[in-house]
């Protein structure tokens, strides 16, 4: 049960990650060079 209740809690966490930086599951840039998806 506490199991359950932590992957519930990890997932609301990760929808509100996403709704408030989606930029965080992209890959990232290269400071250096600024290129990147």
């Amino acid at each position: 049960m506490c199991r359950m209740i932590g992957s519930v809690h990890t997932l609301a966490q990760h929808f509100l990650t996403l709704h408030i930086d989606p930029s965080a599951y992209r890959p990232k840039r290269c400071p250096q060079c600024g290129r990147g998806v």
